[in-house]
């Protein structure tokens, strides 16, 4: 049986399976001490651990949209949610290494998958005049995620036991699983395309190089050269498919749907501004940390403003959206997004608490605001037809975000230590990183620039008045 269910709740249930996935993705790393002592082996050993993750979800995320139109978005979002509470299990279980390597490939390969199935959920099942609302809703709960999960890595590490990280998982996705299966309609899947092992190869063989290369350039577990080498080797692969994609007739990752000028704008721009999402919690920790001086509790609880400026968005976002216009609001967006972020960095021990729970406000709410609208207008004219390759497309863009945000983030850090001689990171070393990617983030604004000032029309909620 199908409940009914108004569209805000239904993104709010497919958005708690994303909630689960950015959580896990955060609350390991304060883990990875107690890790490190229960499998009697360095802390730096356990880094292996998000690497297998990051294969094992850049070998499935390109086949996302020919699963679901082969055995239809539920099945495959509930298998994944399924999947991940599974591996989560598993995961807590490893005694060795070894066995935890294994488990988090797996789990990455079953994440893989609950960003483009949910996100082409709502865009199969939500009428285009309710698509920001969903959209809006369906964005906040994995922002949330990543703020909660240093507090509460610190907290299971320290009060009860590392495995917890990944046993939370368990009620998180039961929950999930039982409301999708519930909530979400069936849907028959589309008529299946023929699927595209060659360009499934190189896809995978060009994320697995690229995401794996960028997490480790400036990681003390593999030199600069190995890492160069390998990114060298992802974008080899990446150019073989492109070239292998103009050839075929139904590729895997459909590179055509950049020529839809709303769709392109937006992946670009998010891209661009989730590198700045992406970094915000390590360097947030960092400044709060190195240069205010404040605890590791105060510290993460300080950096929860920016998820009670996403809640603050919910209320403002949609008027505001549909009085302006979605190119207005998205350029404002990212360049506040930024310009937010690069005066965090200008920040000192002698600026007022004030100040900084405001641009913290601040940060939080443009960021909410930025990716509820990008993740509406970038399928506003994609055709029917093509939402499980649009989705795909993005959620490719999403993957790599992830790794190249820490990557700059550390490469700019490790850049002005060396510049300035220093032997350890300082307070300007922080400030330059908060530079390079608020700039960065603040930059998304010109991929705008040459969208109509009607983009977006055909959906009634953001037409300008």
């Amino acid at each position: 049986m199908t409940l009914r269910l108004s569209t805000r709740t239904l993104a709010l249930i497919v958005g708690l399976a994303l909630f689960m996935q950015s959580l896990d993705a955060t609350i390991l790393v304060t883990a990875f001490p107690a890790m490190a002592r229960s499998f009697h082996t360095p802390v730096l050993t356990l880094h292996i651990a998000i690497t297998s993750y990051l294969v094992g979800a850049a070998m499935c995320i390109p086949i996302s949209g020919w699963l679901a139109d082969r055995f239809g978005a539920r099945s495959i979002f509930c298998s994944a949610i399924a999947g991940f509470v599974v591996t989560s299990a598993l995961c807590g279980f490893s005694r060795t290494v070894n066995e935890l390597v294994a488990a988090r490939a797996l789990q990455g390969a079953a994440g893989a998958l609950l960003l483009p199935i949910g996100r082409l959920i709502l865009l199969n099942g939500v009428p285009k005049a309710q698509l920001f609302e969903a959209m809006t809703y369906f964005a906040f709960p994995p922002l949330i995620g990543p703020l909660l999960g240093p507090p509460l890595g610190a907290a299971f590490a320290t009060y009860a036991s590392w495995r917890w990280v990944f046993y939370l998982n368990l009620p998180i996705g039961l929950v999930g699983l039982v409301l999708a299966a519930m909530a979400i309609p069936p849907g028959p899947g589309l008529e299946p395309r023929r699927l595209d092992v060659p360009g499934l190869i190189l896809s995978a063989l060009s994320l697995v190089g690229l995401s794996m290369g960028f997490e480790h350039l400036a990681s003390p577990i593999m030199s600069d050269r190995i890492a160069l080498l390998v990114v060298l080797g992802g974008g080899l692969s990446a150019f073989a498919y492109i070239l292998h994609a103009r050839r075929t007739s139904e590729p895997i990752i459909d590179l055509s749907l950049m020529r839809i000028p709303t769709f392109a704008a937006c992946t670009i721009a998010s891209f661009m501004v989730r590198l700045c999402i992406g970094a915000a919690p390590f360097l947030l920790v960092l400044l709060l940390q190195v240069v205010f001086g404040m605890q590791a509790l105060r510290a993460g609880l300080m950096i929860l403003l920016l998820a009670i400026g996403s809640i603050l968005m919910r209320t403002l976002a949609s008027g505001v959206y549909m009085r302006l216009g979605f190119r207005r609001i998205l350029m404002a967006a990212a360049v506040v997004t930024g310009g937010s972020f690069v005066a965090l960095g200008f920040t000192g021990a002698e600026t007022s608490l004030v100040v900084i729970v405001a641009l913290l406000l601040t940060h939080g709410f443009s960021r909410s605001v930025e990716l509820a609208g990008v993740y509406t207008l970038s399928f506003a004219d994609v055709p029917e037809g093509r939402m499980s390759a649009a989705s795909t497309l993005s959620g490719v863009a999403g993957l790599l975000s992830q790794s190249v945000g820490i990557a700059l983030a550390t490469l700019a850090l490790n850049w002005s230590r060396v510049w300035r001689s220093g032997a350890v990171l300082d307070f300007v070393d922080v400030r330059t990183a908060f530079i390079v990617l608020g700039t960065i983030g603040a930059a998304a604004a010109l991929m705008f620039v040459g969208l109509p000032a009607n983009a977006g029309a055909s959906l009634s909620s953001s037409k300008p008045a």
